[in-house]
Order: structure tokens, then C-alpha cells, then sequence
């Protein structure tokens, strides 16, 4: 990052964490639009639904800026912090949901608000767990070096074969495998302490970027 940028950011987060009304306007306005975009991408919800997840994350930053680690850029931050309020307003709505689907069950007095349920497709807990899955995946992609995340990219992200990816490297395919299978063992390290670093804190050790 640049350095006159990084300071930038700096004295923003600073400003902010200051009370600097001026600063929170100037934040909201630089990064609203990423943090609606970001919303949009990872999840199908409406207008007023984003407008609501997009107020929570800008409240979330209130205390969630004083963990911002100026070495990082302000926006991947900021991106982090989007997907983490995103996941939990998903949990609350699957957890709204199911309380739903009790309370339908349990006061059923066979009229037919009564017996509209929510059905079990309705409740996303599975896609909320893959979908933090991801995330982990996308911070331990991060952290692995770059020839190593490149190569699984190209394998697994954009499906090409091994011949594929030999030629386009300039690299004998037998040698490529034993690569992957290096950078793989790599990658499950990586992902493994991604799991227990969030499991003790709410803190990342690394940045994702959008």
C-alpha cells in the first residue's frame, strides 16, 4: 500500500475511534458502497434487508476499528468485518425461523395461518456453515505463499487440469503435481489454525481481501 494512503487510513481510524463525526461521515461515504456490494455477493436478500446489515456492519466498526492493523489496507478490513455481521444476521434470521416454525407447530389450530410453516428448505443453517467454511478457506489462501495460491487457484478455483496448468507454467506435469500435493498439505495447516484462531477470537491474525 502506499504510504501516504496507509497514513491516511491511519488518521482516519484514529478520528473515528476519536468521536470525529466528520471522520464517520467521510468512512461511511468511502466504504458503503463496498460493504452493500459485498452483502449483495455473498447472500440473495432484499433492498431493505442489505439496508439493515449495512447499518449493523457501520455500527459494528464503532469498537471493531480499534482492532484494525494499519500494516493491512482499510477496506479489506472493512470487508472482514461485512462477512462476520453478515454470518451472524444469517444465524439470527435461520434462529427467527426456526422459532417460527415452533410456534406454527405448537399453537396449530388447523387454520390455515396456523399451517403456514416455514418448511425445512427455508432454514439456511447448512449454507451458513459452508458459507463460513469460505471464509476460513479464503483466510487460509491468504496466508500460504503465493506461488502455492496461484497454483490451487488455477486447479480448483478454475478447474484446470494439470497438463493445463504445466504448459501455461512452463513445468514437467509430474513436477506440478508434486507441488499441488505440497501446497495442499500447506493449505490444511493453514486452514487448521484458521479454525482454532477463530474459535479463541474474534480477531483475524490475517486479512482477507474482497
Amino acid at each position: 500500500m502506499n504510504k501516504s494512503v496507509d497514513d491516511a487510513e491511519a488518521t482516519l481510524v484514529r478520528q473515528c475511534l476519536a468521536g470525529s463525526e466528520t471522520a464517520w461521515r467521510e468512512l461511511y461515504g468511502r466504504f458503503v458502497v463496498l460493504v452493500r456490494n459485498v452483502i449483495s455477493k455473498h447472500a440473495r436478500l432484499t433492498e431493505p434487508e442489505i439496508d439493515d446489515i449495512t447499518q449493523t456492519v457501520f455500527l459494528t466498526l464503532t469498537s471493531a476499528l480499534r482492532n484494525f492493523d494499519a500494516q493491512h489496507s482499510l477496506s479489506s478490513f472493512i470487508c472482514l468485518v461485512t462477512e462476520r455481521v453478515l454470518v451472524d444476521e444469517l444465524r439470527k434470521g435461520s434462529a427467527a425461523k426456526r422459532s417460527a416454525l415452533t410456534l406454527s407447530v405448537d399453537n396449530h389450530d388447523g387454520s390455515d395461518e396456523a399451517s403456514q410453516i416455514q418448511s425445512p428448505e427455508d432454514l439456511p443453517d447448512v449454507l451458513i456453515e459452508r458459507f463460513e467454511q469460505a471464509l476460513l478457506l479464503r483466510t487460509a489462501l491468504d496466508q500460504i505463499d503465493a506461488d502455492c495460491r496461484d497454483l490451487l487457484k488455477l486447479r480448483y478455483f478454475k478447474g484446470l487440469s494439470f497438463n493445463e496448468i504445466a504448459v501455461m507454467l512452463g513445468v514437467a506435469e509430474n513436477t506440478l503435481n508434486v507441488r499441488a500435493n505440497r501446497c495442499l498439505t500447506k493449505l490444511k495447516a493453514a486452514y487448521k489454525l484458521c479454525v482454532t484462531t477463530r474459535a479463541k477470537t474474534s480477531r483475524p491474525t490475517r486479512l482477507t481481501k474482497c
